[in-house]
């Protein structure tokens, strides 16, 4: 997983803030739309869905999100399922063992 640049954060951050501040709808769903975006870029796909599930609260249809809500799905779901084999066969998640570095190639 790669890691989150500081400007990125930064962004997330202010767009959170103006969240939580704006009571205009059309702006709302501007900043949900680009937090999610962002989200999806730097792999948080939980987040991201979330941003989505909130966007489909306020009626907002976008194809792109579709896409986008489908691929982060994806990604969240294989992360569970690798998780799980991780769990079961008793390997740490942070082992450099063969048999590891196999299964986490699944996400």
């Amino acid at each position: 997983m790669k890691t989150i640049e500081s400007g990125t954060n930064d962004q997330i951050g202010l767009l959170s803030d103006l969240i939580d501040r704006t009571t205009d709808l059309n702006e709302l769903i501007k900043c949900h739309k680009n937090r999610c975006l962002i989200h999806y870029a730097e792999n948080r796909y939980k987040d991201a869905l979330h941003d989505i599930d909130v966007l489909r609260r306020y009626g907002h249809k976008d194809e792109s999100l579709i896409m986008i809500k489908g691929v982060c799905n994806i990604h969240f779901h294989v992360g569970e399922v690798r998780n799980s084999l991780l769990k079961a066969l008793n390997v740490e998640s942070n082992s450099s063992r063969r048999l590891v570095k196999k299964v986490k190639r699944l996400n």
